[in-house]
């Protein structure tokens, strides 16, 4: 029996469109973990260990508050706030001295509490919402708020995960995982970065795990001819590799992912299923992985039986048998669908193109087309055998 494919309301959200945020309204979610020395220390070179050097003091995100309280920080926050367990609060007034920030806050405990019992998950700084003295902000590899340019920000970040043009700002995005980002926003007519917020909930700990090897043909040829025309094979190209769904997630590492150890399973019990966060140059994607063997096993010997491709989210590419692939017009996949069976549905915003295994009601391709441009601008396939 195939699998019904039904549109829900939820479609809409897959593909926010990023929104320009004014650098003067900043208030972003952060946590800081103080370093308590008289020296000035230097911060690390990578986005993702979500650090900051105010002054000469370096915090790194997450931290508690009574450990801002300790390094002469107080908060002057009017309003009483009391929290539920894993609930935030952002634009929270830290001052030291003549200094002023604002910070986000969460309660991070199993009960209610106030905001001396949270923990600073998040920080936003600008030139010109800053009341009091300004302090200097410097980010990983040296990059500080009123004097480093854009160029400088790639150079030493790489390509960022999202950028949007505006009328005077360009705001870049280097995501890590999916839930940590930094966001910039650098001025138009001077280059300069003006402002910037940091969200990191969870303790970043390690390096992640990391390997380098390629397989995969660079001739477009090659790969179709390598896909095959049978669209339901589990044949993929993702992230310019070849795959063939399901495949053990080690394959993933080999060509240059990262799990990202904080959201995702570390090992799954005999016939379980689970999820995995891959991160490789500032992108992330969540991929769903199951233990087909009859003992517990390390995620890294799991099978991978989804992948996902977005226009406007993890930037990877995904290509399926027949070319069919994120950015290409309604015309063209139709074209590309041929005589395959497929179940078409449609909302407000997307049209939907549902495509089942013959065989197996688990086994699904789904592709999300937008009314307002044409183009696909989602792909998802799953496939356990």
């Amino acid at each position: 029996m195939k699998k019904k494919y039904v549109l829900i309301a939820g479609i809409i959200s897959m593909v926010g469109v990023p929104i320009q945020t004014r650098a003067e309204e900043y208030v972003a979610p952060v946590s800081i973990q103080t370093e308590s020395t008289k020296e000035q220390r230097d911060l690390s070179e990578q986005f993702s260990t979500f650090q900051i050097m105010l002054g000469t003091e370096v915090y790194s995100f997450p931290t508690s508050v009574s450990q801002w309280e300790q390094n002469g920080w107080k908060n002057v926050t009017e309003e009483a706030v009391l929290l539920a367990s894993g609930t935030a609060k952002s634009g929270i007034i830290f001052e030291k001295g003549e200094t002023r920030i604002f910070v986000s806050v969460e309660n991070q405990e199993e009960n209610r509490g106030g905001i001396a019992e949270g923990s600073v998950i998040g920080i936003s700084m600008d030139l010109f919402g800053q009341n009091g003295e300004t302090i200097r902000a410097e980010l990983p590899g040296g990059i500080v708020l009123g004097m480093s340019t854009l160029e400088e920000i790639e150079q030493i970040y790489g390509i960022p995960t999202s950028m949007y043009e505006g009328e005077n700002y360009t705001q870049i995005t280097y995501q890590y995982g999916t839930e940590s980002y930094l966001r910039l926003d650098v001025e138009k007519d001077t280059n300069i970065v003006q402002g910037f917020e940091i969200e990191n909930v969870r303790e970043r700990k390690a390096a992640l795990e990391v390997a380098t090897s390629a397989q995969a043909s660079e001739d477009g040829s090659d790969i179709q001819e390598t896909l095959g025309e049978t669209i339901d094979s589990g044949n993929v190209v993702f992230d310019s590799h070849v795959y063939r769904l399901p495949t053990v997630l080690s394959d993933f590492l080999e060509e240059g992912f990262e799990i990202v150890p904080e959201e995702s399973d570390k090992e799954l019990a005999s016939l379980e299923s689970g999820f995995v966060v891959l991160q490789k140059e500032n992108r992330s994607v969540k991929v769903c992985v199951k233990n087909n063997t009859e003992q517990t096993r390390q995620v890294q010997e799991c099978i991978v039986t989804s992948l996902e491709s977005s226009l406007y989210q993890n930037g990877f590419s995904l290509i399926l048998p027949g070319g069919i692939e994120v950015g290409m017009t309604r015309e063209n996949l139709e074209n590309a669908l041929g005589e395959n069976e497929i179940v078409k549905e449609e909302s407000e915003n997307f049209l939907y193109y549902g495509i089942a295994a013959q065989n197996q009601t688990l086994d699904e391709i789904s592709i999300f087309v937008e009314k307002e441009t044409g183009l696909v601008v989602k792909i998802q396939i799953e496939k356990e055998e």
